[in-house]
């Protein structure tokens, strides 16, 4: 699903087993199907570069750079409070 996601641009909010069938006869070299697109959306390839960099810095804990992240997705305004953020971050994760 990550590859979905970050490289293809597809979001698929509702991945769970019921959802995804195998097919007996591959269809185009592929054997999963997914079904029930209630919600889907395309991801543009900033915001995917964007989520990529998210991972880096949280694998690394540079909370500083994945606030700055989280405030170009969208998830933080741009006027939070990055001194009382980072912290949390560092609490939490």
């Amino acid at each position: 699903f990550l590859i979905q996601l970050l490289q293809e641009g597809f979001f698929h909010a509702d991945p769970h087993p019921g959802n995804i069938l195998v097919m007996d006869q591959p269809r185009d070299g592929c054997r999963m199907a997914l079904i029930d697109y209630g919600l889907v959306a395309t991801v543009e390839q900033g915001d995917r570069d964007t989520m990529i960099s998210s991972l880096i810095h949280l694998a690394n804990k540079d909370y500083p750079s994945l606030v700055d992240d989280f405030v170009s997705l969208g998830i933080l305004p741009d006027d939070c409070d990055r001194s009382l953020v980072v912290p949390l971050m560092d609490k939490a994760l």
